[in-house]
């Protein structure tokens, strides 16, 4: 559970550049399931709580028009630092970058749309702040509908994450309501990623089935199918004595 409130100021430096700082309040809990990877690994950030976040960068901004884009770019450079308000000591940050695209096909009937977008966070970072991002606007997972599509939400975790997503936006239909245009499309899209620096706490690998064994003192036991078939054994009996060779066998009486 993760509720926060977000709170960006944009100041234009020109037509098209502009500056910003933006600050998120954010409170957390997290409750583990037993036999979870989260409650094996018990990374940082299991304890919750509050976090004030604070962001600075800048823009360039040539997006028409800016809300369901036909043309232009976006592209924006920033960075963010999170302290612990329970450790001074305890404080996270990092660069973020991303740039998107626009391009107007078929006589403005589509639009073809991309986006790649980076951060990598330095400090001590709690697990679920992996999955967010920093910049101008919350974008939320790595994995999930913002992100990496058909992924689940969180499914990988990592100081240093990046994306690319493309997508064909078809033109449906446009009507006028309450003074503004609404705009229906249907959109393909691809979305791929990865994320690096996460060490032993990366998402768990499938485990591996080891071949088991079977040791006497210095003595491997072999299964039978792996036993030379000329082998020859003896079994030897005090009083009855057995005799086991090449197939034929003998009893002879005691006394």
């Amino acid at each position: 559970v993760q509720p926060f409130a977000h709170l960006m100021l944009r100041y234009d430096l020109g037509d098209v550049l502009g500056a910003f700082v933006a600050t998120t309040i954010q409170w957390t809990r997290v409750r583990t399931y037993s036999g979870s990877l989260l409650e094996e690994q018990a990374p940082l950030g299991l304890d919750g709580g509050w976090s004030i976040q604070g962001s600075l960068g800048f823009m360039w901004d040539t997006r028409e028009p800016e809300l369901v884009p036909d043309t232009g770019i976006f592209a924006e450079i920033s960075g963010r630092i999170v302290p612990s308000l329970s450790d001074p000591t305890e404080v996270f940050g990092g660069p973020f970058g991303s740039v998107r695209g626009y391009v107007p096909v078929k006589r403005g009937k589509a639009v073809l749309a991309w986006r790649i977008m980076g951060e990598w966070l330095f400090g001590e970072i709690p697990f679920y702040e992996m999955v967010r991002w920093g910049g101008s606007e919350p974008i939320m997972g790595f994995g999930g509908f913002q992100t990496i599509r058909g992924a689940k939400f969180g499914r990988w975790r990592a100081p240093a994450k990046a994306v690319a997503n493309l997508e064909l936006r078809l033109e449906l239909g446009r009507h006028k309501a309450l003074k503004s245009e609404l705009r229906w499309q249907m959109v393909v899209f691809g979305d791929v990623g990865g994320v690096w620096g996460a060490g032993e706490d990366a998402t768990a690998e499938a485990p591996v089935e080891e071949e088991a064994q079977e040791d006497v003192g210095d003595d491997t036991v072999a299964p039978a199918e792996d036993q030379p078939e000329d082998s020859e054994t003896s079994v030897e009996a005090v009083d009855g004595a057995a005799d086991e060779r090449t197939g034929e066998s003998s009893i002879e009486p005691g006394g």
